[in-house]
């Protein structure tokens, strides 16, 4: 198998405001964080992936959640300020 694995593309979804995050800490800050990757499973689980896990140690693959400081957080671009290509 080769990595990263040719998947179809994360689902979108807006990004949480820090109320909605303390409101419903499911994942925390990985929430809202440009290098969380939805992992879902075939029996209808999704898991939080750190991408900043490939090529920093200090990161945890799939870190304990919710995750409510991490020093790689890196808020997600609101829709609206995405880039149309990517």
């Amino acid at each position: 198998m080769s990595w990263p694995p040719a998947a179809s593309s994360p689902p979108s979804r807006p990004v949480p405001s820090a109320a909605e995050i303390a409101a419903n800490p499911a994942n925390g800050l990985c929430d809202a964080c440009v290098h969380q990757r939805l992992v879902p499973n075939t029996r209808g689980s999704v898991f939080s992936l750190c991408e900043r896990s490939r090529t920093d140690p200090r990161f945890r693959r799939y870190p304990a959640t919710p995750v409510l400081r991490c020093a790689g957080f890196e808020p997600r671009p609101a829709p609206e300020q995405r880039d149309p290509a990517g």
